[in-house]
């Protein structure tokens, strides 16, 4: 009986747990010049707005800087980076008012975004290491340059007959797709679903039915011998002979 109710528990535990379950793990965070290279942009800035993305309790959070100084990319007076959530998403911990350097490390949704797994830190943590490393910096720009012309669309459709009516690479192994610029992805089946909570209620139901089964086998014998043996004489302990 305590199997089963052990086998019932876990269950009801594992149908009980939430939908989403996070954990930030980071490696060693880089020294500042291998920090600064492989950051998109690298600013010292303000916090003077923020507020979640969307009404999605996991959505990151939108934080508006009021930049002093810039050491890498272009960035204005007032520019926008997101984080996400909570720091077990490795988000990083803003609040309004706060001072931060920040080392952006990739775009999401067309906005800029910082981890727990950058340098980023808050300005006072940063004056020990990372600001002597950096050096004065620069002034943010007033705007941010206009993107680079796209190209036309007879070029791209030109590049694109070319694409298709050239052979495949023989080097391409079966069962995979070839991308341009020279990727090729393996096609991997789709993940099967997970019997495990399925199979542990299975179990259990197996359980309590040949539990309520061998109950009842060892019920029988005793109503047998009950009832005879309440018809004995209790003087000769003999069964009374019927006339």
């Amino acid at each position: 009986m305590r199997t089963l109710a052990v086998l019932l528990l876990a269950a009801l535990l594992t149908l009980s747990l939430p939908g989403r379950a996070h954990a930030c793990s980071c490696g060693e965070r880089p020294p500042v010049a291998e920090a600064l290279a492989q950051a998109v942009h690298v600013f010292t800035g303000k916090i003077t707005a923020l507020a979640p993305a969307s009404n999605d309790p996991y959505a990151p959070l939108l934080a508006t800087f009021t930049v002093t100084k810039v050491w890498k990319g272009a960035v204005t007076e007032r520019f926008e980076v997101s984080t996400d959530a909570t720091d077990a998403m490795c988000g990083l911990r803003f609040k309004e008012g706060q001072e931060w350097l920040l080392y952006t490390d990739r775009y999401r949704e067309g906005v800029t975004s910082a981890s727990l797994c950058t340098r980023s830190k808050l300005l006072g943590e940063a004056s020990k290491e990372d600001l002597p490393q950096l050096g004065a910096g620069s002034a943010p720009v007033a705007r941010l340059p206009l993107p680079a012309p796209a190209a036309s669309s007879v070029t791209a459709s030109s590049t694109a007959s070319a694409a298709s009516s050239s052979p495949p690479s023989a080097s391409t192994p079966s069962g995979s797709a070839a991308k341009p610029g020279g990727c090729t992805c393996a096609l991997t089946p789709a993940a099967s679903p997970s019997w495990g909570i399925p199979a542990l209620l299975a179990t259990a139901a197996l359980l309590l039915r040949r539990r309520q089964s061998r109950s009842r086998r060892t019920d029988h014998p005793r109503r047998a011998l009950r009832g005879p043996l309440s018809h004995l004489d209790p003087a000769t302990g003999r069964r009374p002979r019927r006339h």
